[in-house]
């Protein structure tokens, strides 16, 4: 059954005449047809590989802005007013990005 359709899919979709089908299967077979094109442009260009790396990029940038954040904040007096905002937006997150919080703070 798997090998039917792959080859479906492979060569005999792009091969149907659309004027010639049903008039419910023409718009069907056209959406089919930029789904199967936009999954292959998505495994082409490695656009999962990319978010991924683009995430993890992002989350390490992070923690340099936020000691830069704090350092400044230490030097005008804002320290206590910036932690008690970070850690009221963080008290009902994850355990550990309240610990994270509180090294970067130690750290700053």
């Amino acid at each position: 059954m798997f090998p039917k359709i792959t080859d479906f899919i492979q060569s005999h979709i792009w091969e149907l005449p659309l004027d010639q089908l049903p008039r419910w299967q023409s718009p069907l077979i056209k959406q089919v047809r930029v789904l199967i094109l936009a999954f292959k442009g998505f495994n082409r260009d490695k656009c999962q590989l990319r978010a991924a790396a683009l995430t993890f990029y992002s989350i390490l940038s992070l923690i340099p802005i936020l000691a830069m954040v704090f350092g400044i904040a230490k030097g005008f007096g804002f320290e206590q007013t910036l932690e008690l905002l970070l850690q009221e937006k963080i008290a009902s997150r994850d355990m550990v990005a309240q610990e994270g919080l509180d090294w970067i703070i130690s750290k700053a």
